[in-house]
């Protein structure tokens, strides 16, 4: 769970001044998420 957590802190800091469409929620986030 750890990972997670990491991640999650990663997308905020990366991604907060910025809309997040569905083409990078997939493309940069979910496809990540079968290496946790």
């Amino acid at each position: 769970m750890c990972n997670l957590e990491d991640l999650t802190l990663y997308i905020q800091i990366k991604e907060r001044n910025r809309l997040v469409d569905g083409i990078q929620l997939e493309n940069n986030i979910l496809l990540h998420l079968s290496k946790l």
